[in-house]
């Protein structure tokens, strides 16, 4: 998920310039976006406090990134993460990513890739609640890894510190809209990461190496929508140079439906010049609909389940090039994905 995560969340205003957040504002299974990512944003942070105008209208992405949850029962691994809720798919990369909404903030449980499950414990938390301007709040999470390094049993442990100061409240304006009322929480965290040996085989570990990083992020939240995370950056280990952003384009509530991956939707070729393919097997479409990256809806179609096509052919050759987004609902699933339009 190198998205690694772009929550959704919404705020309950208490006074002006100051929203507080508690757990029904936290996302939800339906809940989908898109947001545009510049992975070399450079700029100073922006200062904190109430009252700020912040204007971020010049932000430019590299690539398209689409998020979304869906409910964690019934998902391949929801086993291994029993106390999540939540899941995500992304359809590109095959990773599962599980996370807990609870009455103290929204949680990762964690990821599995390419056959590989890391698992969060404690759970790493990405938002508190309840939270609001002023208040800071501390996480500590870890992971173990266990492996065999040159015929030696072999651990490494990273652990996550990580601290939440909702330090600013104002104005925001990205390319995609004005925000008159946010609010801005900055995460501090600190990994360290420790590679263990054991020599001899018994369950001793001797600590080999250990380093540290650390990294300062800022996310902006509004109050009032369905779907209310504005924006965020990544900053240095000292906070005051940002290294990449983010910014919301467009959300939808694709519905509560888990995706069924033994079914999961082929699209072909892609990036596609004259024509793509939608196939989904033997099931049937029930409807598909396409968006640009502006939200605008570029194709519709109700399908009859008695017409029993498993398989449709889209005509893109006057589609202006870039990234197009799909819903599709087959049988009891709700499949989102994106493919690219090149000429």
């Amino acid at each position: 998920m190198k998205k690694f995560y772009l929550l959704l969340i919404a705020f309950t205003t208490t006074y002006t310039f100051a929203q507080t957040l508690d757990q029904s504002d936290l996302p939800f299974a339906g809940l989908g976006w898109t947001s545009g990512i510049d992975s070399n944003y450079s700029a100073v942070v922006p200062a904190g406090g109430t009252g700020q105008s912040w204007n971020f209208s010049g932000l430019q992405y590299d690539y398209i990134d689409t998020s979304g949850f869906t409910d964690a029962a019934g998902t391949p691994y929801a086993g291994s993460f029993p106390t999540a809720n939540l899941a995500s798919h992304d359809l590109s990369t095959g990773d599962w990513s599980y996370f807990t909404n609870s009455s103290t903030g929204f949680y990762v449980n964690g990821i599995v890739s390419a056959g590989t499950t890391l698992s969060f414990s404690p759970a790493q938390l990405y938002v508190p609640v309840p939270f609001s301007y002023g208040n800071t709040q501390t996480n500590i999470s870890r992971v173990e890894i266990d492996t065999i390094v040159q015929g030696f049993a072999a651990k490494i442990i990273i652990i996550f510190h990580a601290d939440f100061n909702a330090d600013g409240s104002g104005s925001l304006i990205t390319p995609t809209a004005t925000y008159p009322s946010t609010l801005r929480v900055k995460e501090t965290m600190l990994q360290t990461d420790s590679f263990l040996l054991d020599y001899i085989g018994q369950g001793n570990y001797t600590l080999i190496s250990a380093q540290q990083t650390q990294i300062t992020s800022y996310r902006w939240y509004s109050h009032g929508a369905t779907a209310n995370y504005i924006m965020g950056i990544t900053a240095d280990s000292l906070g005051t140079t940002t290294t990449q952003s983010d910014y919301l384009i467009q959300w939808a509530v694709l519905g509560t439906n888990n995706i069924n991956v033994s079914n999961l939707l082929k699209v072909y070729p892609d990036p596609a010049t004259e024509y793509v393919t939608l196939s989904n097997g033997t099931i049937p479409f029930e409807s598909l609909d396409v968006y640009n990256i502006l939200a605008e809806k570029v194709y519709s179609s109700a399908i009859s389940n008695s017409i029993g096509q498993a398989e449709l052919k889209l005509d893109v050759s006057n589609w202006i090039p870039g990234v197009y987004f799909y819903t599709v609902k087959a049988g009891s699933n709700t499949i989102q994905g994106k493919f690219s339009v090149q000429h």
